[in-house]
């Protein structure tokens, strides 16, 4: 699993503070415009879970993460009888979960006075075509 987010897209719903985010003082969009998560390794660890480790680059610092995958859904797409887009498609649906410490990718600014905890959630549908 390749996962890629934007990070000029992350909203708090606060405008002032959603743009300090975005600065140097934080994730610095200008220089680090994606977060990215690269699989490299899957265990199963259940009937319906699994483990999920791979590299995670934020700030252009690659380190490492876990995530923790609950698998979810197989089967006709739950929007098929109401959205002919979906009709007689077949999805996957998983969700992956897991804590990094943001200090370790240098993102320490005002810790301890905020969590320097960040937790990580990842949905996503498998569309088989």
């Amino acid at each position: 699993m390749n996962v890629s987010i934007r990070v000029a897209s992350l909203q708090t719903g606060v405008d002032a503070l959603d743009r300090h985010l975005r600065s140097v003082d934080f994730f610095d969009v200008a220089s680090h415009p994606t977060i990215t998560f690269k699989s490299t390794q899957v265990t199963k660890t259940g009937d319906k879970t699994g483990e999920l480790v791979g590299d995670l680059t934020m700030l252009g610092v690659t380190k490492p993460a876990t995530l923790q995958v609950t698998w979810v859904y197989t089967g006709e797409h739950p929007l098929g009888s109401i959205n002919a887009a979906f009709r007689d498609k077949t999805v996957a649906v998983f969700s992956a979960k897991g804590t990094i410490k943001r200090s370790e990718w240098g993102l320490s600014r005002v810790v301890p006075l905020v969590s320097d905890d960040i937790q990580i959630t990842v949905e996503s549908e498998l569309l088989k075509k």
